[in-house]
């Protein structure tokens, strides 16, 4: 939204949606914890994510600067929508999901529990 914004509003706007999406930080930092059982396994991928996390800010003005002399004010947020899409790509696709499988449950009998409790099938009505 920045790289493309008509106006200051619309580049506020997309400053608010950049903010939303860093703001995730401290969700991976909690969701790193819980996936490892060894305290020592915990530290040790904390610490990293914490350092790449640090990196960031401390790589960022001086590469921001050389774009932004170079090529203009755009070209930084160029350069962060490639950099954020490889990273999201890398993850979807080389980071393997922690969470355990579901249990298969037929559809038709999740609707006869439902539909079976007098409480849940008279909530379920009044909510429609």
């Amino acid at each position: 939204v920045q790289t493309c914004a008509p106006s200051y509003h619309w580049f506020v706007v997309g400053r608010v949606l950049q903010g939303t999406g860093s703001s995730s930080i401290a969700i991976v930092l909690a969701i790193s914890r819980d996936c490892y059982e060894k305290e020592e396994e915990r530290l040790k991928v904390g610490g990293l994510l914490f350092a790449c996390m640090l990196l960031g800010p401390l790589i960022a003005p001086p590469i921001g600067g050389f774009l932004a002399t170079r090529f203009g004010w755009r070209s930084s947020f160029f350069m962060l929508a490639g950099v954020s899409s490889s990273i999201f790509l890398c993850s979807y696709f080389l980071v393997p999901e922690t969470s355990p499988k579901a249990p298969k449950s037929s559809y038709l009998r999740a609707v006869w529990r439902i539909v079976a409790n007098k409480r849940r099938f008279l909530l379920l009505l009044l909510m429609a």
